[in-house]
């Protein structure tokens, strides 16, 4: 431990920055799976119990894994690209390019989820501004690749 003013001892020259970005980009992603799976237990519990939910904010990927209730083998969904956007004072969420382990959920989910702005509760979009401005890491940051509106 360090006495009061005694410096720290520096991090090593030449020490990757974005080795603590992609550490800290890695601990905001995991705490906000978890809000996630708070979320998605409450809606996924009258169809069966949710398995897993990971996020990636650099790639703006979420997997899921749910299993169904009446079934022995659970799902998998991938949202592929996600964005998260304010309109009229509230969050969305924008999902795209969805992929499902099962080829007529896909389809369902193309039909009713893929490009449309789902409202996030107000009380889950306040907790990921707060973690993101915590970490500095913002989530609501336009992804590289959709810059252009792709």
């Amino acid at each position: 431990m360090h006495e009061r003013g005694e410096k720290k001892p520096a991090l090593p020259a030449g020490y990757p920055m974005s080795l603590i970005k992609d550490i800290a980009r890695q601990g905001k992603d995991k705490v906000l799976s978890r809000a996630l799976e708070v979320l998605g237990r409450k809606v996924v519990s009258r169809y069966g119990t949710l398995c897993d939910i990971t996020l990636d904010s650099l790639d703006r990927k979420i997997e899921i894994e749910v299993l169904l209730e009446g079934e022995s083998i659970p799902i998998r969904i991938s949202i592929n690209r996600f964005d998260i956007v304010f309109e009229g004072g509230e969050a969305r969420v924008i999902f795209r390019d969805i992929a499902v382990s099962r080829a007529w959920m896909k389809t369902l989910a193309e039909d009713i989820l893929e490009g449309r702005a789902l409202k996030i509760p107000r009380k889950y979009a306040k907790l990921l501004d707060k973690i993101a401005q915590h970490t500095g890491l913002s989530p609501w940051a336009p992804h590289p690749d959709r810059s252009k509106g792709v």
